[in-house]
């Protein structure tokens, strides 16, 4: 929550409308996880949260959350990581 992740996140839908079956929690790593483990939230030390989504298996998306940053844009792996020409 600190991190102020955009509400497009499926983990800030999650904090808005919490559901109990839906979020895992891995503790070895204070990894949260949703969608199944697609989805999986990191809790780094120094406040960020680093985001991978494994959901499109084009796109192995990696982003970071700086709570020091705020208004950070939401990237949707689909657009910003397809580099597969389009015609």
């Amino acid at each position: 929550m600190d991190a102020e992740l955009p509400m497009e996140e499926p983990i800030s839908r999650w904090i808005a409308e919490p559901d109990g079956d839906t979020l895992t929690i891995r503790v070895e790593d204070d990894t949260l996880l949703l969608e199944d483990g697609l989805l999986e939230y990191h809790c780094l030390a120094d406040g960020r949260v680093e985001v991978k989504d494994y959901r499109d298996p084009r796109s192995m998306r990696l982003q970071r959350y700086d709570p020091r940053r705020t208004g950070q844009p939401m990237m949707m792996p689909s657009v910003d990581d397809d580099l597969l020409p389009r015609g």
